[in-house]
C-alpha cells in the first residue's frame, strides 16, 4: 500500500513538472526578456528655435548616460526620451537640457487614465508568470539577440 502510494506520488510530481517545462517552452520566448526596461517621457522645452538646434541637441541629449534615445520637435516645443529609470530621472534629465542652455525644461501632463472595467488578474501576477515562463524556456539559450 505505501509502495503504491509512493509510486503514484511520484508519477504525479514528474507529471506536473513535464507539464510546467512542456508549457513553459511551448513557444519561442519573447523579446522583451532579453531587453532592459525602458520608460518614456515627453518634456515640454523652450529656446529651440531651429531644426538645426534640435538635431545638435538630440545628440548631446542622447549621450547622457541613461538616455537611449531623443526627439525634439522644435515647432512643438517638445522632447521626447526613452531613457532607463534606474540610471537617470527627470530631474536629472531637466539638469542635463539646463547644463545644454535649454530654457524651461517641464514635463508634459500626462493623459488621464481610463477608469473604465479592467482586468480582474493583478498585473504584477501575470508579469510574474511571464517571467517564470523565461526562466523555464530552454529556447532562450539558442536564440541570437
Amino acid at each position: 500500500m505505501t509502495l503504491t502510494l509512493l509510486r503514484r506520488a511520484s508519477w504525479t510530481i514528474v507529471a506536473a513538472v513535464s507539464g510546467l517545462l512542456l508549457w513553459a517552452n511551448w513557444q519561442a520566448p519573447a523579446l522583451h526578456g532579453y531587453a532592459r526596461p525602458v520608460t518614456v517621457a515627453t518634456l515640454r522645452v523652450e529656446g529651440v528655435g531651429s531644426a538645426r538646434q534640435a538635431v545638435a541637441l538630440e545628440r548631446q541629449v542622447s549621450a547622457v548616460p541613461g538616455i537611449t534615445a531623443c526627439t525634439i520637435q522644435p515647432r512643438a516645443a517638445r522632447a521626447t526620451l526613452f531613457y532607463h529609470p534606474d540610471e537617470t530621472s527627470i530631474p536629472a534629465i531637466q539638469a542635463a537640457f539646463a547644463r545644454l542652455g535649454v530654457r524651461h525644461v517641464l514635463p508634459v501632463r500626462a493623459a488621464a487614465v481610463a477608469t473604465g472595467p479592467q482586468c480582474p488578474v493583478p498585473s504584477s501576477y501575470v508579469m510574474a508568470l511571464d517571467r517564470l515562463r523565461f526562466v523555464l524556456n530552454f529556447r532562450r539559450f539558442w536564440v541570437a539577440v
